[in-house]
């Protein structure tokens, strides 16, 4: 039965554990619960295990690869009705998502969707370089995630409406799908 009360049973904290929930534990050493949602737990274990009181060196846990002009950055999605985001969801991102590296339609998918089949005729992706971007007034930083450590945030400090929404599409090449590409 979920949730029923044992009398008489002490709880035993394991040795060498804290007594702390993980979202405690991340908030301890300094993690955003918020942002980093249910990878809480593997993050605060991977950060507190890369250092302690000992003096062993801590390391961050999410390190940004440094982004030059040239560097070129993928965008996933799809060749269907939903297509390409050229704008920010209202309230809930701050930016456009992006990978830096030159990657395949499979090879985005793959870091990007978690479940589903891949459909070579539908997924595509599209390319463009920091410069191009930078050119057109958009903020490219580095933004990496658990899940992706090369992804970058696209900002731009104003309005984002439609003439902004051109000028990102502007700067990228055409949707390549893998059907696109010869083998």
């Amino acid at each position: 039965m979920i949730g029923a009360c044992f009398v008489g049973v002490k709880a035993i904290r394991p040795v060498g554990r804290s007594a702390l929930t993980p979202s405690l534990q991340a908030q301890k050493i300094g993690l955003d619960v918020r942002r980093w949602g249910r990878n809480v737990r593997s993050l605060a274990r991977e950060k507190a295990g890369n250092g302690d009181s000992e003096g062993r060196k801590m390391t961050n846990v999410l390190t940004a690869r440094p982004l030059r002009l040239e560097t070129p950055l993928t965008q996933y999605g799809r060749t269907d009705k939903t297509g390409f985001r050229v704008r920010p969801r209202p309230v809930a991102e701050k930016g456009i998502s992006l990978i830096a590296g030159q990657l395949t339609a499979r090879q985005a998918r793959r870091l990007v969707v978690r479940r589903g089949i891949y459909r070579p005729s539908v997924d595509a992706v599209r390319h463009t370089t920091v410069s191009d971007l930078s050119d057109a007034d958009f903020t490219v930083r580095p933004d990496p995630t658990p899940a992706i450590p090369d992804h970058v945030l696209v900002t731009y400090d104003g309005e984002w409406d439609d003439e902004v929404a051109e000028r990102f599409n502007a700067c990228f090449g055409p949707t390549v799908t893998e059907e696109d590409i010869d083998v």
